[in-house]
This record gives structure tokens, sequence and C-alpha cells, in this order.
């Protein structure tokens, strides 16, 4: 049919080349019936093309990934205000110094929260001293009464 069509538009086409066509065609056909159809996991239509590919377009893509950054930012909210208000009231402690010695008293006065939720695995102890990391800033943990602020800037 190709041969028939060429032959009317009187184009000669030397046989190699139309064999070379055809058979790039075919290869193309092979790979498209090859391909495995997976399910869009954000609309649910059918995803073709590369096998790495997840989504059935870009504004499918976007709107998971959009979906999966607002349930990561809010899981994460908590525990983020919590060390800003920390770091905010340990801020307030120092007023402008590198360090400071505070009381539990001088803690609770300007609202730090020593059981907040991002307190959980932000303290450590290297066997001298046990500190917490808001931010910038280091608590030590010096006795039960008496710590000492560091600012890391």
């Amino acid at each position: 049919m190709l041969l028939l069509l060429l032959h009317r538009l009187q184009i000669s086409i030397n046989k190699s080349l139309i064999l070379m066509f055809v058979f790039i065609l075919l290869w193309n056909i092979s790979q498209f019936m090859n391909q495995t159809v997976r399910e869009c996991p954000s609309c649910g239509a059918a995803v073709v093309g590369r096998s790495d590919k997840r989504f059935c377009s870009k504004s499918c893509r976007n709107q998971s990934s959009n979906a999966t950054r607002k349930v990561w930012r809010e899981r994460m909210a908590p525990y983020v205000n919590a060390l800003l208000n920390n770091a905010k009231s340990l801020d307030t402690l120092l007023a402008g110094r590198k360090e400071a010695e505070v009381t539990n008293y001088d803690l609770m006065r300007v609202g730090f929260d020593p059981m907040s939720p991002q307190q959980k695995g932000f303290s450590f102890t290297d066997g001298r001293e046990t500190r917490a990391h808001f931010g910038p800033y280091v608590l030590v943990i010096i006795s039960r009464n008496k710590f000492i602020i560091k600012n890391n800037n």
C-alpha cells in the first residue's frame, strides 16, 4: 500500500530505505505492544510510557505531590511549632549573649516547654553532659534545676 502511494506520487525511493522504514515502524509498534499498562494512582487512568512512569499526566503528578506535602506538613506542624516556640524562649533568655546559665523557673517564665513533642530524640549524652538541641540553641543540663544555654551561631 505504501509502495502504491509512493508510486502514485511518482517518488522513487531505494528498496533498502523502504525496508528500513518498515523495520523501524514494526519495531516501534512492538515496543508499544510490549509496554505494560499501569493505573495512575491519582485518577485511575491508564499510564502508558516509560517503565518508571507513575502518573498519566503532569497535573496528576502535581496533585499527588501536593497532597503528600500537605500530609507531611500537617504531621510535622506540632513538632516544628514546638521547636520554634522553644527556640524563641531560649533566644529571649540569651538576650544577645553567646551563653547563659538559667534555672527551671527562668525557662518556665519565658514559656519553654520541656515536654514538647519534638524533645523526644533530640537530647543525647556524650559521657559528660546531656544536651538538647532547639534550632541554633543547645540546652546543656547541669543538674535538675540548672542549665546552660549556648548559641551555636
